[in-house]
């Protein structure tokens, strides 16, 4: 009791401190001289982040099995935002913010293995349909091109990688856990033993879940899909408003691109210089004559990012104030 009554404090605190530096890192020089060449249209870039953060919503709704949710879309919404904002400045990135997710969800009621399941399923629908994308892009990719080939090569390798995790999950058969306990054998016996019987539930999870609602879990992986495309609608409008010549093609190839670098440095916090490099490498191999677009584009989608994390951080304040309001009056009727 003692020790989830500390963590109840040290969590803020330690999401304050990853907070202050990662925004430390940020050149605002830069980021300011940049807002004033796009000026007030740099809001149109918010409503289709927004849109991409309802589908993302959306997609969660469908991971809960029928009458497990026992939370408004809105609310659900708010507190995806508030564990995307707390996954963005950690390093444990999406762990962390889906572990406050649950945290949250789990307050407002409902079966508790049901919540954590529809988390478990619509993070692993995020990253199949992260796979899918890159795909996407090879048809528009420039020809006769070493970086062509570099990129097929490794978009096909991550996407066969966690396609085969997916269906060997959905197919009910354990094979991953199965193959994580062979190689417990060999080395690290107790780490792995415990990572299979973690893998284990995650198979049980949505193996179950897809044989009872198949068409759920189509539904969601399809929104989870779409809801990647507003990053490329994203660079494609700031390039309208920088005046810079890219096609709806070419703005999908560089989000899929930056989409590698950033799983690539998942584990620092933002991905702060993953995500430059690969809008960097992405921007030049694409664009001749406009050097400077890529760090007008990564200072653009960072000054977006910090108004969704101050909205994030700001709902998570006003959204525990709520929930402890809310705590105090059920106490208060049940003394009664």
């Amino acid at each position: 009791m003692q020790l989830r009554k500390h963590i109840r404090w040290l969590l803020p605190i330690a999401i304050a401190v990853l907070l202050v530096f990662f925004l430390k890192q940020l050149d605002y020089d830069a980021l300011f001289e940049q807002l004033n060449r796009v000026g007030w249209k740099f809001l149109w870039i918010l409503p289709i982040t927004f849109v991409g953060h309802l589908l993302a919503t959306l997609a969660w709704v469908f991971c809960f099995a029928p009458g497990n949710r026992q939370i408004g879309f809105w609310e659900l919404f708010v507190i995806r935002l508030i564990g995307e904002g707390v996954a963005l400045i950690n390093p444990s990135n999406s762990v962390a913010g889906d572990t406050l997710k649950g945290v949250l969800v789990n307050k407002r009621g409902g079966h508790w293995i049901g919540n954590s399941s529809s988390i478990t399923i619509y993070r692993l629908l995020i990253f199949v349909s992260a796979a899918v994308l890159p795909l996407l892009t090879l048809p528009f990719l420039p020809a006769h091109d070493f970086l062509q080939v570099l990129f097929a090569v490794v978009a096909i390798g991550f996407a066969a990688f966690i396609f085969s995790i997916y269906f060997s999950i959905k197919s009910e058969k354990k094979i991953v856990s199965r193959l994580i306990v062979r190689l417990s054998n060999y080395f690290w016996k107790d780490k792995l033993m415990a990572f299979a019987a973690r893998i284990r539930l995650v198979e049980h999870d949505i193996g179950e879940f897809g044989r009872k609602f198949p068409r759920r879990l189509d539904a969601a992986f399809m929104l989870s899909l779409i809801h990647w495309l507003s990053g490329t609608f994203e660079i494609y409008l700031i390039a309208i408003l920088l005046q810079v010549p890219l096609s709806l093609q070419q703005c999908l190839i560089i989000e899929m691109g930056m989409m590698l670098f950033r799983n690539a440095g998942s584990f620092v916090p933002g991905q702060l210089g993953f995500e430059e490099l690969g809008s960097k490498l992405m921007t030049e191999w694409l664009l001749v004559g406009f050097s400077w677009f890529w760090l007008a584009l990564s200072l653009l989608r960072r000054l977006r990012q910090l108004f969704w994390l101050a909205l994030g951080m700001v709902f998570w304040l006003f959204y525990h104030l709520l929930l402890k309001k809310k705590t105090k009056k059920q106490e208060s009727l049940t003394s009664l």
